[in-house]
């Protein structure tokens, strides 16, 4: 039987696997609350662009993990990201939610999320 934290590792490594296939040099936040990895773009006119990534699973709350989020001191152009760990039947598959105003959108692919961009070297 895994624990709760070992769940979140392997979870969490997997998005960071993700992160770097789409070129960005990701690292989880061991000590953080709110944000459980970050992601720098490779390029450094893209440095204001971070990535903060909280994950999860279905009983993740999307709403207060915005919240906490945004408490934290970021970048202007910082791209906040709940990223959900769900079972569909047979098959657990990844989403992604961003915020849109008071709501927020939910896509189901990494790079087709708003201010994630695919770099031409992924980082291994």
């Amino acid at each position: 039987m895994r624990s709760t934290r070992q769940k979140g590792n392997v979870r969490e490594n997997d998005v960071i696997r993700r992160l770097q296939e789409l070129g960005y040099f990701a690292t989880a936040s061991r000590g953080s609350r709110g944000v459980d990895i970050i992601a720098y773009p490779q390029r450094a006119s893209d440095a204001n662009r971070l990535l903060l990534i909280e994950v999860g699973g279905a009983s993740k709350n999307v709403t207060q993990a915005f919240a906490k989020m945004r408490e934290i001191e970021l970048p202007e152009e910082s791209v906040l990201i709940v990223a959900r760990y769900l079972k569909g039947g047979r098959s657990l598959t990844w989403r992604y939610y961003c915020p849109n105003g008071s709501r927020h959108k939910v896509y189901s692919s990494l790079s087709d999320v708003p201010g994630v961009r695919r770099y031409d070297v992924p980082v291994h």
